[in-house]
């Protein structure tokens, strides 16, 4: 009986420190500083089985405007709190950009913004999660980065 009760409270001061553990883990968003190019393959490749499909039904002139529209697309935060998005087409948009714990949010001059979860954050790779109102659903879950 003392054997388990032993047990007990080890495991309960264990799971108590892998919550506090994970609690504390912050993200050190000055490696977010630098240029960002999106990584349609590795981004494409990790759509969940549902957007998959949807994007196999498409018209090939669709599937292609979806791909020219990601394909490329070129992120630079600076320190300034200033980001530059160029796309593919060489369209340029500019804005700030703010972060709180894990959400990464950007404005553009005209003060629409889009807020992204922060899932990965490291010196070579970004992963931002779009974060939707709604009904309304991203068609890649999760967009990967590789730093410049």
């Amino acid at each position: 009986m003392n054997y388990i009760i032993k047990t007990l409270m080890l495991l309960m001061v264990f799971s108590l420190w892998t919550v506090d553990s994970a609690a504390q883990k912050t993200i050190d968003i000055n490696l977010l500083h630098g240029s960002w190019s999106f990584d349609y393959d590795t981004s494409f490749e990790n759509m969940d089985t549902k957007s998959k499909k949807h994007v196999s039904k498409m018209k090939p002139a669709i599937k292609k405007m979806l791909e020219q529209n990601y394909r490329n697309r070129q992120l630079t935060f600076s320190k300034n709190r200033e980001y530059l998005q160029v796309f593919s087409n060489g369209k340029e948009r500019i804005g700030s950009w703010s972060s709180a714990d894990t959400v990464l949010e950007i404005k553009n001059r005209k003060g629409r913004s889009k807020r992204f979860r922060l899932v990965l954050l490291s010196p070579t790779n970004l992963v931002l999660r779009p974060l939707t109102k709604g009904k309304l659903k991203a068609v890649f879950k999760n967009w990967y980065f590789i730093k410049n």
